[in-house]
Protein backbone atom coordinates (compact mmCIF):
# COMPACT_ATOMS: atom_id res chain seq x y z
CA UNK A 1 0.00 0.00 0.00
CA UNK A 2 1.62 3.27 -0.72
CA UNK A 3 2.03 5.74 1.66
CA UNK A 4 -0.62 8.55 0.36
CA UNK A 5 -3.33 4.79 1.05
CA UNK A 6 -2.17 4.99 4.40
CA UNK A 7 -2.20 8.69 5.51
CA UNK A 8 -5.72 8.89 3.38
CA UNK A 9 -6.93 5.39 5.77
CA UNK A 10 -5.63 7.22 9.20
CA UNK A 11 -7.34 10.58 8.09
CA UNK A 12 -10.41 8.63 7.45
CA UNK A 13 -10.14 7.06 10.96
CA UNK A 14 -9.41 9.94 12.54
CA UNK A 15 -12.22 12.35 11.40
CA UNK A 16 -15.15 10.30 12.77
CA UNK A 17 -12.93 10.06 16.38
CA UNK A 18 -13.14 13.62 16.56
CA UNK A 19 -16.34 14.40 15.26
CA UNK A 20 -17.85 12.20 17.57
CA UNK A 21 -15.60 14.24 20.94
CA UNK A 22 -17.20 17.18 19.48
CA UNK A 23 -20.67 15.55 19.75
CA UNK A 24 -20.50 14.65 22.95
CA UNK A 25 -18.92 17.73 24.73
CA UNK A 26 -21.65 19.47 22.66
CA UNK A 27 -24.40 17.62 24.49
CA UNK A 28 -22.27 17.64 27.81
CA UNK A 29 -22.79 21.07 27.57
CA UNK A 30 -26.42 21.50 27.82
CA UNK A 31 -26.21 19.31 31.37
CA UNK A 32 -23.27 21.64 32.59
CA UNK A 33 -25.79 24.76 31.20
CA UNK A 34 -28.64 23.43 33.82
CA UNK A 35 -26.15 22.36 37.04
CA UNK A 36 -24.25 26.34 36.57
CA UNK A 37 -28.27 27.98 36.17
CA UNK A 38 -28.78 26.46 39.77
CA UNK A 39 -25.07 26.91 41.31
CA UNK A 40 -25.47 30.44 40.68
CA UNK A 41 -29.04 30.93 41.45
CA UNK A 42 -28.29 29.74 45.15
CA UNK A 43 -24.70 31.14 45.28
CA UNK A 44 -26.19 34.56 44.33
CA UNK A 45 -29.23 34.02 46.79
CA UNK A 46 -26.73 33.24 49.10
CA UNK A 47 -25.19 36.62 49.14
CA UNK A 48 -28.16 38.80 48.85
CA UNK A 49 -28.79 40.06 52.84
CA UNK A 50 -32.60 39.17 53.79
CA UNK A 51 -32.92 37.78 50.46
CA UNK A 52 -35.56 34.08 50.75
CA UNK A 53 -35.43 31.64 48.39
CA UNK A 54 -39.11 30.75 49.50
CA UNK A 55 -40.88 34.16 49.06
CA UNK A 56 -38.72 36.23 46.58
CA UNK A 57 -38.16 36.07 42.73
CA UNK A 58 -35.04 35.03 40.78
CA UNK A 59 -34.71 38.14 39.10
CA UNK A 60 -34.55 40.26 42.53
CA UNK A 61 -31.06 38.77 42.76
CA UNK A 62 -30.15 41.12 39.91
CA UNK A 63 -32.69 43.66 39.96
CA UNK A 64 -31.74 47.33 39.66
CA UNK A 65 -30.20 48.21 43.04
CA UNK A 66 -29.76 45.05 44.27
CA UNK A 67 -26.76 44.33 46.63
CA UNK A 68 -23.28 43.94 44.21
CA UNK A 69 -22.58 40.90 45.55
CA UNK A 70 -25.46 39.20 44.19
CA UNK A 71 -26.30 41.06 40.86
CA UNK A 72 -22.51 41.32 40.15
CA UNK A 73 -22.01 37.40 40.33
CA UNK A 74 -25.75 37.13 38.34
CA UNK A 75 -24.14 39.28 35.52
CA UNK A 76 -21.91 36.65 34.78
CA UNK A 77 -24.67 33.82 34.30
CA UNK A 78 -26.03 35.28 31.21
CA UNK A 79 -22.76 34.97 29.22
CA UNK A 80 -21.65 31.86 30.30
CA UNK A 81 -25.15 29.98 30.27
CA UNK A 82 -25.45 31.30 26.94
CA UNK A 83 -22.41 30.24 25.62
CA UNK A 84 -23.47 26.54 27.18
CA UNK A 85 -26.61 26.54 25.86
CA UNK A 86 -26.00 27.84 22.65
CA UNK A 87 -23.02 24.78 22.57
CA UNK A 88 -25.52 22.11 23.33
CA UNK A 89 -28.06 23.57 21.00
CA UNK A 90 -25.76 22.81 18.13
CA UNK A 91 -25.20 19.23 19.27
CA UNK A 92 -29.00 18.74 19.21
CA UNK A 93 -29.05 20.29 15.71
CA UNK A 94 -26.13 17.63 15.30
CA UNK A 95 -28.10 14.73 17.02
CA UNK A 96 -31.36 16.10 15.00
CA UNK A 97 -29.92 14.95 11.25
CA UNK A 98 -32.90 12.53 9.87
CA UNK A 99 -35.13 13.78 13.32
CA UNK A 100 -37.52 16.14 12.30
CA UNK A 101 -38.78 16.72 15.46
CA UNK A 102 -35.42 17.33 17.19
CA UNK A 103 -34.15 19.42 14.57
CA UNK A 104 -37.14 21.92 15.28
CA UNK A 105 -36.88 21.89 18.60
CA UNK A 106 -32.73 22.75 17.97
CA UNK A 107 -34.22 25.70 15.98
CA UNK A 108 -36.82 27.12 18.63
CA UNK A 109 -33.45 27.22 21.37
CA UNK A 110 -31.64 28.97 18.84
CA UNK A 111 -34.29 31.28 18.86
CA UNK A 112 -34.83 31.40 23.01
CA UNK A 113 -30.69 32.07 22.76
CA UNK A 114 -31.45 34.75 20.43
CA UNK A 115 -34.24 36.39 22.80
CA UNK A 116 -32.51 36.03 25.56
CA UNK A 117 -29.92 38.28 24.46
CA UNK A 118 -32.42 41.20 25.41
CA UNK A 119 -32.46 40.37 29.34
CA UNK A 120 -29.23 42.95 30.01
CA UNK A 121 -31.11 45.92 28.51
CA UNK A 122 -34.82 45.53 30.39
CA UNK A 123 -33.70 44.66 34.47
CA UNK A 124 -36.49 44.95 36.53
CA UNK A 125 -36.92 47.36 39.50
CA UNK A 126 -36.73 46.42 43.05
CA UNK A 127 -40.02 45.60 44.26
CA UNK A 128 -42.29 48.46 46.02
CA UNK A 129 -40.08 51.34 43.55
CA UNK A 130 -41.10 53.06 40.87
CA UNK A 131 -42.04 51.20 37.39
CA UNK A 132 -41.26 51.96 34.02
CA UNK A 133 -40.60 50.84 30.64
CA UNK A 134 -37.66 48.28 31.86
CA UNK A 135 -39.71 46.29 34.13
CA UNK A 136 -42.59 45.80 31.22
CA UNK A 137 -40.13 44.73 28.94
CA UNK A 138 -39.00 42.49 31.84
CA UNK A 139 -42.22 40.93 31.77
CA UNK A 140 -42.73 40.27 27.84
CA UNK A 141 -39.00 38.80 27.88
CA UNK A 142 -40.17 36.44 30.45
CA UNK A 143 -43.18 35.83 28.20
CA UNK A 144 -41.43 35.14 25.33
CA UNK A 145 -39.42 33.05 26.98
CA UNK A 146 -42.21 30.33 28.60
CA UNK A 147 -43.38 30.34 25.04
CA UNK A 148 -39.77 29.26 23.60
CA UNK A 149 -39.09 27.07 26.41
CA UNK A 150 -43.09 25.30 25.77
CA UNK A 151 -42.06 25.44 21.94
CA UNK A 152 -39.06 23.78 21.90
CA UNK A 153 -39.45 21.26 25.08
CA UNK A 154 -43.06 20.44 22.67
CA UNK A 155 -41.27 19.66 19.74
CA UNK A 156 -38.77 17.56 21.36
CA UNK A 157 -40.98 15.06 23.00
CA UNK A 158 -41.66 13.48 19.82
CA UNK A 159 -37.48 12.87 19.63
CA UNK A 160 -36.64 10.02 21.57
CA UNK A 161 -39.64 7.39 22.13
CA UNK A 162 -42.84 7.08 24.30
CA UNK A 163 -41.18 7.16 27.53
CA UNK A 164 -39.07 10.23 26.55
CA UNK A 165 -42.80 11.68 25.59
CA UNK A 166 -44.21 10.77 28.51
CA UNK A 167 -41.80 12.64 30.89
CA UNK A 168 -42.05 15.97 27.91
CA UNK A 169 -45.53 16.50 28.30
CA UNK A 170 -45.53 16.24 32.73
CA UNK A 171 -42.54 18.61 32.41
CA UNK A 172 -44.63 21.07 29.83
CA UNK A 173 -47.79 20.98 32.31
CA UNK A 174 -45.86 21.93 35.58
CA UNK A 175 -43.99 24.44 33.78
CA UNK A 176 -47.46 25.82 32.16
CA UNK A 177 -49.07 25.85 35.93
CA UNK A 178 -45.80 27.18 38.21
CA UNK A 179 -45.41 29.44 34.83
CA UNK A 180 -49.33 31.02 35.42
CA UNK A 181 -48.71 31.50 39.63
CA UNK A 182 -45.42 33.13 38.78
CA UNK A 183 -47.02 35.67 36.59
CA UNK A 184 -50.02 35.97 39.11
CA UNK A 185 -47.93 38.28 41.66
CA UNK A 186 -46.84 40.69 39.22
CA UNK A 187 -49.15 42.91 41.18
CA UNK A 188 -47.64 42.30 44.31
CA UNK A 189 -44.19 42.79 43.48
CA UNK A 190 -44.97 45.86 41.29
CA UNK A 191 -46.68 47.79 44.84
CA UNK A 192 -44.21 45.40 47.11
CA UNK A 193 -46.03 43.43 48.91
CA UNK A 194 -45.32 40.08 50.29
CA UNK A 195 -45.37 37.29 47.88
CA UNK A 196 -45.37 33.91 49.62
CA UNK A 197 -44.37 30.77 47.98
CA UNK A 198 -43.23 32.74 44.80
CA UNK A 199 -39.77 31.84 45.16
CA UNK A 200 -40.74 28.08 45.03
CA UNK A 201 -43.33 28.11 42.53
CA UNK A 202 -41.11 30.09 39.95
CA UNK A 203 -37.84 27.90 40.78
CA UNK A 204 -40.07 24.81 39.67
CA UNK A 205 -40.62 26.38 36.99
CA UNK A 206 -37.51 27.38 36.05
CA UNK A 207 -35.92 24.13 37.47
CA UNK A 208 -37.92 21.85 36.04
CA UNK A 209 -37.19 23.31 32.21
CA UNK A 210 -33.80 22.96 33.16
CA UNK A 211 -33.74 19.16 34.18
CA UNK A 212 -35.61 18.48 31.19
CA UNK A 213 -32.44 20.04 29.10
CA UNK A 214 -29.92 17.78 31.90
CA UNK A 215 -32.31 14.72 30.47
CA UNK A 216 -32.26 15.40 26.62
CA UNK A 217 -28.45 15.52 26.97
CA UNK A 218 -27.79 12.33 28.81
CA UNK A 219 -30.35 10.59 26.33
CA UNK A 220 -28.71 11.91 23.36
CA UNK A 221 -25.28 10.87 24.69
CA UNK A 222 -26.95 7.03 25.69
CA UNK A 223 -28.04 7.09 22.41
CA UNK A 224 -25.03 8.06 20.16
CA UNK A 225 -22.88 5.89 22.64
CA UNK A 226 -25.12 2.56 21.90
CA UNK A 227 -25.00 3.93 18.62
CA UNK A 228 -28.64 4.47 17.99
CA UNK A 229 -30.06 6.10 14.90
CA UNK A 230 -31.08 9.52 14.96
CA UNK A 231 -34.88 8.67 13.82
CA UNK A 232 -37.82 8.51 16.16
CA UNK A 233 -37.81 5.52 18.04
CA UNK A 234 -41.11 3.94 19.64
CA UNK A 235 -39.04 2.42 23.08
Amino acid sequence: MTSVGIHHESSAAWRPAVSGTLQKALLVSGLLSSVMYVAFDLVAASRYPGYSLVNQAISELSAIDAPAASASLWKWLGPLYGVLFLAFTVGVLRSGRGNRALRISGWIMLAFIGWGMLWPFFPMHQRGTETTASDLGHLILGGGSNVLIMGFIGFGAYALGKRFLSWSLATMLVFFLTAIGTFSYVNEIGAGDPTPWLGIIERIMIYVYLLWVAVLAVALLIRDREGGSSGITTA
